[in-house]
């Protein structure tokens, strides 16, 4: 727990962004001003009136990284549906040391609290509460071996 709140605080340190530079999404979200997120965000809740615009990181080094960080979720999603599709984004081919992440728990922490949400809570309850400055509702996820 202590290394995603490290990671999460470090996120927009120059550091970091050097350690990212080859990583689109790094550099297209974190590298733009809070002004201009807010109004990606703005945009998206006004173009989709029923979802809510969702930034999906990758909380430790040896979770498997996924293509699509940015996500528009449906107001009435669960965050349990969430996890079943986030689970089919996840590329096994990242994870060097075992290429089948079937025996690995996938764990979700959302907001600057890095809270665990219940997977019967819907996006919108949890962005309600967890949003960030930028209305962005920020999704920490991490794997964990289940078998030691």
């Amino acid at each position: 727990m202590n290394t995603i709140k490290q990671y999460i605080n470090n996120i927009s340190s120059k550091k970091h962004q050097e350690e990212h530079k080859n990583n689109k999404f790094h550099k297209d979200f974190f590298s733009h001003s809070i002004e201009e997120r807010q109004r990606d965000a703005a945009k998206a809740l006004q173009k989709y009136q029923d979802k809510l615009p969702c930034v999906v990181i990758r909380g430790t080094n040896d979770t498997p990284e996924i293509k699509n960080h940015k996500f528009i979720l449906p107001i009435d999603m669960t965050m349990g549906q969430f996890m079943v599709i986030l689970r089919k984004y996840i590329n096994p081919n990242e994870n060097s040391n075992n290429t089948d992440n079937s025996d690995k728990a996938l764990f979700l922490f959302v907001g600057e609290s890095l809270t665990i949400p219940k997977s019967s809570s819907t996006i919108a309850e949890i962005y309600q509460a967890h949003k960030g400055e930028d209305n962005f509702l920020k999704i920490i996820y991490t794997c964990e071996s289940t078998f030691g």
